[in-house]
């Protein structure tokens, strides 16, 4: 495993009512509910792509919007 600036623990896709993905919802340096826009200017998303290119995570899916 790369060394990385912060450490993420159930990573999950936050996807719009149309299903796309539009970010990340994880546990952040053990911060619980850390929301991470999937933007390629984030400085925390680019982090968390170069964990998930790397294979040191995986994004487990989206819960379910219920409505």
């Amino acid at each position: 495993m790369a060394d990385y600036t912060f450490k993420v623990e159930n990573a999950k896709w936050h996807t719009d009512l149309q299903g796309n993905n539009i970010a990340i919802n994880c546990t952040k340096n053990g911060q619980p509910m850390v929301h991470i826009p999937i933007d390629e200017s984030n400085a925390d998303y680019q982090e968390v792509k170069k964990m998930i290119d790397a294979k040191d995570i995986t994004i487990g899916e989206a819960d379910k919007i219920v409505s």
